[in-house]
């Protein structure tokens, strides 16, 4: 079942991690981490919260005049608000209205929604709606996302303790976050009147020192439109779906492109699966924004050449053969280059030529086969990495972790050695039958690299154009290095 059809916003998203799924983020169109939570509340749950909050809960209607009336009284004689008179359901509207200004105007819709929930729900409904839809503090809204948050597990295999803790974050999360006497203090009140509230004779009486609360396990809010191309298996009972995302490196990913001085996108194939992807631009960026590829087509080109009769010493001319003239980004004052040559400095004329003398309509014909184009749509800049619709980031890295996962010919083999070679040149780096290819387009703005094997293979696009950085790969590599160092370093394996 396509889960796209489903509207699975506010699922959890699952990933990988040492061969268990472990929660990774939730799906939303919204910037909020929000899980929908649809097993049984514990009892004890909706009890204390209930003690705490709203001990009127079961009668009245969604306001509770007593309660009101007491809190203008108390704050009178203090003159400053020292209470409210806030009901569950109250506070329930209140979130869902998103709206925390004192002013009349927001309490009176407050007030209005809040008649309108108690006529249309039961008082269970509510506690549900509540316990999904309240704030929790670092943009958490719902226990389930709170719970994973901050102790890394279900809101069903919570502790006592943990439960207390989380209760005690509703009157005020952003301060008792922040404020750990404070949160102490509030911890050891609820704590008193869970025990007074409490029917059992075995009542909790912990009186160790609250610990703070930090987070276990923070969630990144993905898009859905990136789950068509995740190989998924959903549990809408649940509202969880679980993917091949490596939980360690997906979130070594989200550090890099955080961490990165320019704006930069990666995305990671290992055994024909996405097990990551990241982009300061969101999480659908990899997937949705398309550009030029500059110099990436080059190495498909190359063997496409070979197989067609041209030889890797063949010599072509670096200037233009026609009356296509095309920019060079690098200085070599050659007049003539070999094939293999022009690959690895990504030398333009060259191409052109070669592709010339097999005739570029075939060349063409091959690109467009070989990216999923209408040929019509593409012209003979295609060689150079231009298209009518661009390339994304996704498309571009599964292009060439299928094609060198896949090739096993002569061409192709012999193409690997010249990427190899640029890759331990570039990087420094020796990988099993590795490999290594950088493209720029749009004056230096878009520019991309792509290495791995047969087994993985990484995209990274950097973008924007920066002082101190014109030349072709500038600074750029240093980053690439910094990636692939990384990568190495969380798992040899996934290039061996």
């Amino acid at each position: 079942m396509d889960p796209t059809n489903e509207k699975p916003n506010n699922y959890l998203l699952y990933g990988n991690s040492k061969g268990k799924p472990k929660p990774i983020g939730v799906i939303s169109e919204l910037p909020e981490i929000r899980v929908t939570y649809k097993k049984q509340l514990p009892d004890s749950l909706k009890q204390n919260l209930i003690a705490i909050e709203d001990k009127r809960f079961f009668s009245h209607k969604g306001i509770d005049y007593k309660s009101i009336a007491r809190a203008i009284y108390v704050n009178l004689r203090s003159f400053s608000i020292k209470q409210g008179g806030s009901t569950i359901t109250q506070q329930l509207a209140r979130n869902l209205l998103k709206d925390n200004r004192k002013i009349i105007s927001r309490k009176i819709k407050e007030i209005q929604l809040a008649l309108d929930i108690e006529r249309t729900h039961t008082k269970d409904q509510i506690l549900e709606l509540y316990f999904n839809y309240v704030y929790w503090g670092k943009n958490l809204y719902g226990i389930r996302a709170a719970s994973i948050t901050y102790f890394d597990k279900e809101p069903h295999h919570l502790t006592k303790y943990e439960k207390t803790q989380l209760l005690t974050l509703l009157r005020g999360p952003n301060l008792y976050l922040r404020n750990y006497l404070a949160f102490q203090k509030r911890v050891a009140l609820i704590n008193e009147i869970i025990e007074k509230n409490s029917k059992s004779r075995n009542r909790c009486r912990t009186k160790k020192m609250a610990k703070p609360m930090n987070v276990k396990n923070s969630l990144t809010t993905f898009k859905p439109s990136v789950l068509k191309y995740l190989n998924l298996k959903v549990n809408h009972s649940n509202s969880s779906i679980h993917t091949t995302i490596e939980f360690d490196l997906q979130k070594m990913l989200d550090f890099l492109v955080n961490e990165a001085k320019y704006p930069t996108s990666i995305v990671c194939f290992y055994n024909g699966q996405l097990v990551g992807f990241s982009s300061f631009y969101g999480t659908d960026y990899p997937f949705s924004f398309k550009s030029n590829v500059g110099s990436l087509l080059k190495p498909f080109i190359y063997t496409f050449l070979r197989k067609n009769g041209l030889k890797k010493d063949e010599q072509f001319s670096t200037q233009s053969d026609s009356k296509w003239h095309v920019r060079e980004v690098n200085s070599d004052d050659k007049t003539s280059m070999k094939l293999y040559e022009a690959l690895k400095v990504s030398n333009n004329n060259v191409f052109i030529n070669a592709s010339n003398k097999i005739k570029i309509d075939k060349v063409i014909r091959f690109i467009a086969t070989l990216t999923n184009k209408t040929q019509e749509k593409l012209y003979p800049s295609a060689i150079l990495g231009a298209s009518h619709t661009g390339m994304s980031l996704f498309e571009i890295t599964k292009l060439y972790h299928d094609y060198f996962s896949k090739s096993n010919d002569t061409e192709t083999a012999e193409c690997l050695e010249i990427l190899n070679e640029l890759l331990v040149e570039k990087t420094g780096s020796i990988i099993s039958n590795g490999f290594f290819k950088t493209g720029t387009t749009n004056n230096n703005r878009e520019r991309f690299s792509i290495f791995g094997n047969k087994i993985m293979t990484v995209g990274i696009l950097r973008q924007n154009y920066f002082e101190n950085d014109y030349t072709k790969e500038g600074n750029f590599l240093g980053y690439v290095r910094e990636v692939l160092r990384k990568i190495i370093s969380l798992k040899r394996k996934w290039f061996n």
